[in-house]
């Protein structure tokens, strides 16, 4: 008897389960990002994060403001100066509108946290197709409605969950974790980005 991944069409799936699972994650974050009420910005978060992300941006350097009400301590600031800060820069610096930058900063968060909750599942030794109805339950989960239009900032340890939890299953399995260290720098500021008092 012929099971489906002996068949042409099921090997060829096989050989692609990671390139498929990336594309049907990041087709179900992009596109209604993007084609939901386009040209409006929600107030998320800190405003000047996306009015003037350069002001913003040298303002979390320092902990004193001179600016305003005969000077004051600007409030959670540095939670903002990685990755929030630098993507809502960039994206001024190309001429964005303000909304694309946002649905597109929403959409990499929601993708983010896919990817991460796929490969922690295929860590821990679920099929591809497991893994990616894992991933999708994960990356569509009401829990972030709250989040993605008002503090999208507080989905960033959301969205660093699965590589950590796949991180730590492989450190307790090998005694180190395999995960480049490339990916250890990009990921560990997101978690760390938020006030402990907000996780």
């Amino acid at each position: 008897m012929t099971t489906v991944s002996e068949t042409p069409v099921g090997s060829w799936i096989s050989r692609r389960s990671t390139t498929i699972s990336v594309a049907v994650l990041a087709a179900l974050a992009f596109l209604p990002a993007l084609t939901a009420a386009p040209g409006r910005m929600p107030a998320d978060s800190k405003l000047y994060v996306y009015l003037n992300p350069g002001r913003f941006l040298s303002d979390t350097t320092t902990t004193f403001d001179p600016r305003q009400f005969a000077g004051w301590v600007p409030h959670q600031h540095i939670a903002y100066l990685w990755p929030t800060g630098p993507w809502f820069w960039f994206f001024d610096r190309l001429g964005a509108p303000d909304w694309v930058a946002h649905r597109l900063w929403i959409a990499t968060l929601l993708v983010a946290a896919g990817l991460g909750v796929r490969w922690m599942a295929r860590v821990v030794g679920l099929s591809p197709l497991a893994a990616l109805v894992a991933a999708l339950v994960y990356q569509l989960s009401p829990y972030i409605l709250p989040y993605v239009s008002r503090t999208s900032v507080l989905l960033l340890p959301w969205a660093g969950l699965g590589w950590i939890v796949g991180c730590t299953v492989l450190a307790a399995r090998r005694g180190r974790c395999d995960i480049p260290h490339s990916l250890h720098w990009w990921c560990s500021p997101w978690v760390r980005s938020t006030p402990p008092h907000w996780r």
